[in-house]
């Protein structure tokens, strides 16, 4: 087993691997394949082939830089898909224990443990105050 992590690890030298990028287009594969056992569509088989191709293609690429900007780009195209996402489950986790409020000064959430009754809130991120009422 030695001998064969030895040649991969030789044959990977030099070559870009996995990043955001593949993971998300190996997550749509696998979301389209699903579908695909649903519904039998053959230029959704052509679309998963692509895919496939794709990922595998900038895995194993040696341009480097060309893969670094590429990944740089769908980073910032899904900062905030990912932001909103995140935002989601970090509400789903506190629903019992926090409410949350957006700043009207900068639209930054603001986490506040429940407390019933009206409060003057301070804007950790730009220090407007404003006041809000939770009522459960």
């Amino acid at each position: 087993m030695g001998r064969l992590n030895e040649r991969l690890a030789r044959f990977m030298s030099g070559r870009y691997g996995t990043d955001h990028l593949n993971k998300a287009l190996m997550f749509a594969y696998f979301v389209l394949l699903v579908v695909n056992g649903f519904v039998k569509y053959s230029l959704l088989n052509g679309l998963l082939m692509a895919i496939a191709v794709y990922a595998i293609y900038r895995s194993l690429s040696r341009d480097l830089d060309k893969r670094r900007l590429e990944n740089e780009r769908y980073l910032r195209l899904s900062k905030p898909a990912r932001r909103w996402l995140s935002l989601s489950a970090r509400r789903l986790r506190g629903v019992r224990t926090f409410r949350y409020r957006v700043c009207p000064g900068c639209k930054a959430t603001i986490e506040m443990p429940i407390r019933k009754g009206s409060r003057v809130i301070d804007c950790p991120r730009c220090h407007t105050e404003f006041e809000t009422r939770i009522y459960l």
